[in-house]
């Protein structure tokens, strides 16, 4: 099945679209009761915001955007009967707010599967806050942003030995498929050795569109960009390998090449 971006709709431009909040119990079968109402009408649903329900709780909430254009009279219709469908609680509706954006106002914060807060942001205010920080910072201001990616490796590190890694490849491994999950860079790990007791090893990391550098590019800028990327890795390998790690971008895509990777040399 061929890749394709997730969209996340947060919020959607247009007259026509409306949005449903729909609180209901979590058990199988309602989220099919609740989407055959826009079925039965012949509405597209455009789109569709979970929130995570705890064990205890079981009710989720969901909103609901669909486009309503040619059906404009049936808004109040499908709220109804959205309202009378079986083990929904609670059901409002959402106009588009100004400029004709639709806006959804009630999953807030943007949580991960753990429960921990996630931040979204756009290539373009990185693309900015790079210039930027080149402009105004030089060198200085790129080693910041290493060294803070260093620090978030580091906290990666730890999360990940509370799940019971219990080697470097599955580390780096499971990095990899996690960041993935983030929308960050799609990575392959193409070497991987380490000496425990001498405390050495390399490791090669291959990415393939890694937003810093992708960000990087449409900024102008033609030298190996990804600062940050190349300190989480440092913070993750050190904090697990408890030895100094030097990690160098050998390949990049901000200067051509079709894709970033990443050494990292242990001691």
């Amino acid at each position: 099945m061929k890749e394709k971006p997730l969209a996340i709709n947060s919020f959607l431009e247009g007259e026509h679209v409306r949005g449903y909040y729909v609180e209901a119990v979590d058990k199988p079968g309602v989220l099919w009761s609740i989407l055959d109402v826009f079925r039965k009408h012949e509405v597209n649903v455009l789109s569709i915001n979970f929130s995570p329900t705890s064990k205890s709780e079981r009710v989720g909430l969901l909103f609901i955007v669909a486009d309503l254009k040619g059906a404009e009279g049936l808004e109040e219709k499908i709220l109804k009967e959205l309202r009378d469908t079986q083990d929904v609680l609670n059901v409002e509706l959402e106009k588009p707010q100004y400029f004709g954006i639709l806006a959804d106002h009630l999953h807030f914060p943007l949580v991960d599967g753990n429960g921990r807060r996630c931040l979204l942001t756009s290539e373009k205010e990185y693309e900015y806050t790079l210039k930027l920080i080149r402009e105004r910072l030089g060198s200085p201001g790129l080693a910041l942003l290493y060294h803070e990616g260093r620090a978030i490796g580091s906290g990666y590190a730890k999360l990940f030995a509370e799940l019971g890694i219990e080697n470097l490849k599955d580390l780096i491994t499971l990095f990899l498929i996690y960041i993935r999950g983030y929308g960050i860079l799609k990575g392959e790990l193409v070497e991987c050795s380490f000496d425990q007791s001498a405390r050495k090893g390399k490791i090669i990391v291959r990415a393939y569109r890694l937003w810093e550098c992708e960000a990087a590019k449409k900024a102008g800028i033609n030298e190996p960009s990804s600062h940050k990327t190349r300190g989480v890795l440092a913070g993750l390998i050190e904090d697990y390998v408890k030895a100094r790690v030097h990690v160098r971008e050998v390949k990049c895509i901000a200067k051509g090449d079709p894709y970033c990777e990443f050494l990292a040399e242990i001691g």
